[in-house]
């Protein structure tokens, strides 16, 4: 797996692509990606004496929700934020489908159709389904964490408590 990491510049900017730096809603969220950047840097090139915990701490830093799924839309991370939003416990949903889990039907098929590297990189609104069964409105931006595809960044915005 090739890893893309956008390190800072030694002038104290960001590094990121510019599309990157702008969040869901034009807010600036290029320290949620260094974040992000150091999470992929951590599963490159592990360590013996790094913590298992780390990665899940770095997410666990970034105040916006963040799922981390695979080319297959299998949870492989979620932060505190993203399990408050969907209304589930840390851990319970990683391995299952994002979409067949959170997204309402109506929105399944765009949201497959982004998880590729070559994909539109703008936020959609869609409907998700909380583990609680009830819905929520929210933005929701896929960005590729790595070269190749294998591993996707998915923030969302919740439309409900914006209002």
């Amino acid at each position: 797996m090739s890893i893309s990491t956008h390190p800072p510049s030694g002038d104290g900017s960001s590094a990121e692509p510019a599309d990157v730096r702008e969040s869901l809603a034009g807010r600036r969220v290029g320290w949620m990606w260094r974040a992000v950047g150091g999470l992929r840097s951590i599963r490159s090139a592990p360590s013996p004496d790094a913590s298992p915990a780390l990665p899940a701490t770095v997410l666990d830093a970034v105040a916006d929700p963040v799922v981390v799924v695979d080319a297959d839309d299998r949870v492989t991370a979620m932060n505190r934020a993203a399990c408050a939003l969907l209304g589930c416990e840390a851990g319970a949903h990683v391995g299952q489908g994002f979409a067949a889990t959170f997204l309402a039907a109506a929105h399944r098929d765009a949201y497959q159709k982004r998880l590729r590297p070559d994909a539109d990189r703008e936020a959609a609104p869609v409907a998700l389904t909380r583990a609680d069964g009830t819905e929520a409105a929210a933005e929701l931006a896929v960005r590729p964490l790595t070269d190749d595809g294998a591993l996707f960044g998915l923030t969302l915005r919740d439309l409900d408590a914006a209002q």
